[in-house]
């Protein structure tokens, strides 16, 4: 029993440590990236094809980069019509994210507008031919702050999404938005500041949410003005989150200012299981492919962390 305990304080004590270098590695991989102006910037298999869609919801319109290639070499079509008059709010600052938010199978549509607010489109075409409707209750009342860049994920592993949301806040933070809803219908509970991930400046900011390094749980990147890309390594478990900040794992991503107000999102564009970062900067678009990775499996770390927590 003894052995045991220490054990598990061992393990303990060292996921709640950043890891070396986290098995992340990246490759550029620019010449994948969609052409183009990527502003506000989401990525997704919209069209249930398999591969990954990337979405830019720039002023005055809105774009949409099919990806009529494959699952592990994209190619780009722009459509310029997917979105047609959708959005009612100032476009300069608006930010997005997908995720099914009713467990109906295909992708529904967050954002934020410049003054504040968020909104959500429900898909409801089917998951190859997206058409969206307003939702104009969800977030009604829940001003979060200027130009708010909102991101799904399922941070507690209850078969939910949660939500974060980066802004122009006064303190360079990122608000939890717990869903105490269900996989069905969401309901947002706001549990304030998110622990551990700050960034440099509160201006300009955005994040996005993946599996970094195959531990089976979410991992966080973001990025603002004038600032190098940030990672905020999980070393908490599936159900259990816990962020610190780990440089190593975006080690070998350019690190000079050229981004300018950079725009980011985690899709994997390769089809090895696996996000890759696709980052919008200021004289053009960059891939880095992550190469150092494979999905969690149960024999993993990540496992064993989630059977001492």
């Amino acid at each position: 029993m003894r052995a045991m305990l220490l054990v598990a304080a061992v393990v303990l004590a060292l996921t709640a440590l950043p890891s070396a270098a986290a098995g992340v590695s990246w490759s550029p991989a620019h010449e994948l990236a969609p052409v183009g102006d990527l502003g506000c910037l989401a990525s997704c298999d919209l069209d249930g094809d398999g591969d990954v869609d990337v979405t830019a919801l720039t002023s005055p319109t809105p774009f949409e980069y099919w990806n009529i290639g494959s699952a592990h070499v994209p190619s780009w079509q722009l459509d310029e019509t997917q979105f047609g008059e959708l959005f009612q709010c100032d476009p300069t600052g608006r930010n997005c994210d997908f995720g099914d938010l009713d467990a109906d199978g295909d992708q529904d549509l967050v954002f934020g507008c410049w003054d504040g607010d968020l909104h959500t489109y429900w898909n409801i075409g089917t998951p190859q031919s997206p058409a969206w409707e307003i939702d104009p209750v969800m977030f009604e009342g829940t001003l979060v702050s200027y130009q708010p860049s909102p991101r799904l994920g399922d941070l507690d592993a209850d078969g939910d999404l949660d939500l974060l949301v980066a802004a122009d806040y006064a303190l360079a933070e990122v608000r939890y938005f717990e869903n105490t809803g269900d996989a069905t219908l969401p309901e947002w509970t706001d549990r304030g500041a998110l622990d551990g991930v700050t960034f440099a400046s509160s201006s300009d900011r955005t994040i996005a949410l993946g599996d970094l390094d195959g531990d089976g749980d979410l991992d966080a990147v973001g990025a603002c003005w004038r600032n190098v890309i940030s990672c905020w390594e999980n070393v908490g478990t599936p159900r259990s989150f816990q962020f610190i900040e780990n440089p190593s794992m975006v080690a070998g991503v350019d690190q000079t200012d050229q981004y300018g107000v950079p725009q980011l999102d985690l899709g994997d564009f390769d089809g090895d299981g696996d996000p890759d970062l696709l980052i919008y900067g200021s004289d053009g678009n960059y891939l880095y492919l992550n190469d150092g990775t494979t999905p969690v499996a149960r024999t993993t770390w990540g496992a064993i962390k989630g059977l001492y927590h």
